[in-house]
């Protein structure tokens, strides 16, 4: 009697395990924190007054498009962005007319983060969307040359006029065929600095009006829902009593081992992944050492730590002459944390999680090719790369796998 009870139990417990799966109440608040109908609203960007305009969205995506914009002609935001890749390309360095330093991130969502590249040094996406046209291993264009694309070309003139105003009248064609900037070669820096103060403010203001269509568009860019997204909705309409999910509700959304990584995920004693990865973003948007920087040698990444720095110098910023921002408004910057004790040093942004598998390979220098790697990473952290955040998490190989098999669940 006693053999059958127990076979019983066994067979029961079987079923369940394949079946029904039980959450506590706080792990259905959670699972629930994390779904995409979490997603708020997209926010205001208050030194970008264009950022929610359809015609500046029209105008940005045919700029993240154009190639005309680079030094060669052949180069686009899209280049490295490119829609198929979930706006990423797939390298583990980004290339443009050169290799780069760092692994291209996506932009999708990027109307909700607070900070950009992987240091953080720009606090805003259109100053961020400035950059890529100088920089010599990007773009490789000019400031001059791309103010000088839109005044030339009828059809973006009149789409600029139409929403910034009509082109400044300080600025002479003369000036503008120029290749000339703060950034590129010697020659088009001292070119640059023989122009007068006003030449160069109405140059900056056309060329921060690019930035802020860009920044429309890419604002536009948002995440659609997974089978993680679809199960969690059904958690919350089928058990807020806690009530155990229908076996073919659950077979038809994650399966077991996606389950079984999601519990893992979630679970502060068997893992850390919520302290990083948290929100329906997947990401609390800050900036984290996980033993991932680099002090030596060619490929020298010191991450946040100069990223700090060089924000608040920007002249693009939130509270810079180009925003159109209260300076109350800006409260990235005003509420900036810059207490010594923080470890910024190898610290970099926490990307989300969400379409990862389109966005391999992996961390801010693309070292890792899997995800499996990247698991494996934080299980056994490096011991060898000064202090970091990060403590081994004894996860067995099956958890592993299970983890992964979850944050499949997130494409």
């Amino acid at each position: 009697m006693i053999r059958i009870i127990g076979l019983l139990l066994v067979l029961i417990s079987q079923v369940a395990i394949a079946s029904d799966t039980l959450w506590s109440e706080t792990e259905l608040r959670i699972i629930e924190s994390l779904s995409i109908n979490q997603i708020p609203k997209r926010p205001i960007s208050p030194s970008n007054q264009f950022a929610n305009n359809a015609l500046a969205q029209e105008l940005g995506k045919k700029l993240f498009f154009d190639t005309q914009f680079s030094g060669n002609k052949q180069l686009s935001c899209a280049s490295c962005h490119q829609p198929d890749k979930f706006f990423t390309d797939g390298l583990p360095l980004a290339r443009g007319l050169h290799a780069t330093g760092r692994n291209t991130p996506t932009v999708v969502g990027s109307a909700w983060q607070r900070w950009f590249y992987w240091d953080g040094r720009k606090d805003s996406l259109w100053s961020q969307a400035l950059i890529p046209f100088e920089a010599p291993n990007e773009m490789g264009g000019n400031r001059v040359s791309v103010v000088n694309t839109i005044f030339s070309d009828k059809q973006y003139r009149e789409t600029y006029e139409n929403l910034f105003g009509p082109f400044p009248k300080t600025l002479k064609h003369a000036e503008l065929t120029l290749e000339a900037g703060p950034i590129g070669t010697k020659v088009m820096q001292s070119r640059w600095k023989k122009l007068n103060k006003e030449t160069q403010e109405s140059i900056d203001r056309v060329y921060v009006n690019i930035g802020k269509s860009l920044a429309a568009y890419q604002r536009t860019l948002s995440y659609q829902a997974t089978s993680f997204d679809h199960y969690a909705a059904q958690l919350k309409e089928n058990n807020n009593s806690n009530k155990k999910l229908k076996k073919n509700a659950i077979k038809s959304l994650l399966t077991d081992d996606q389950i079984a990584g999601l519990k893992l995920f979630i679970n502060p004693e068997k893992t850390s992944c919520l302290q990083c990865h948290n929100s329906a973003l997947f990401t609390n948007r800050g900036f984290h050492n996980v033993g991932s920087g680099t002090f030596s040698g060619a490929s020298l990444d010191f991450g946040r730590m100069l990223g700090l720095q060089a924000v608040l110098l920007d002249e693009f910023n939130c509270l810079g002459p180009y925003s159109d921002a209260n300076p109350s408004e800006c409260t990235s910057l005003n509420y900036l944390n810059r207490r010594q004790h923080i470890p910024l040093k190898g610290a970099f942004k926490t990307p989300g999680l969400r379409n990862l598998r389109s966005t391999s390979p992996y961390f801010h220098d693309g070292r890792f090719k899997s995800l499996e790697e990247v698991v494996n990473f934080y299980n056994n952290p490096p011991t060898d790369n000064g202090p970091h955040e990060l403590s081994p998490l004894g996860l067995t190989r099956e958890e592993v796998s299970q983890l992964v098999h979850f944050l499949d669940s997130l494409n």
